[in-house]
């Protein structure tokens, strides 16, 4: 007996649109659910047997950590092609949007891991195009 699929939709009315700023993409396995544990297969579209593999580790709180597993570089050009998958359970995954929102709720420090840029003045910006002779 097959187990059924839950749906994860939320269809309410919104108060207001979401930007792309507003969510953290985490891993997704349909089968463990969200956790950090990911391994990435990368490789160039029509040359599949030129590829790498990477261990991702993608945590809320956490800076995104990549390790290479293998030797291998790609030598060509084209579309490139990143397969996620599941670090627990070998199955097929994804990266799936999650709300800055959400994620605070769940008790996560968030504030920490949102990008934020850098203030720069003016002078500053001047100082760098001017050399001292």
């Amino acid at each position: 007996m097959k187990k059924k699929t839950k749906n994860i939709d939320l269809r309410y009315a919104k108060s207001r649109d979401f930007t792309q700023k507003d969510f953290m993409y985490l891993f997704n396995c349909p089968k463990c659910g969200f956790h950090a544990k990911a391994i990435a297969k990368i490789w160039v579209k029509g040359f599949e047997d030129e590829y790498i593999i990477q261990t991702q580790t993608i945590h809320p709180e956490k800076e995104k950590i990549v390790k290479n597993i293998s030797d291998n570089k790609l030598s060509n050009d084209g579309e490139i092609i990143e397969e996620l998958i599941c670090g627990k359970c070998s199955g097929p995954g994804g990266l799936s949007p999650v709300p800055y929102e959400i994620l605070e709720l769940y008790g996560y420090d968030v504030k920490k891991t949102i990008p934020k840029k850098p203030k720069t003045s003016k002078l500053e910006i001047i100082k760098k195009f001017i050399t001292k002779k």
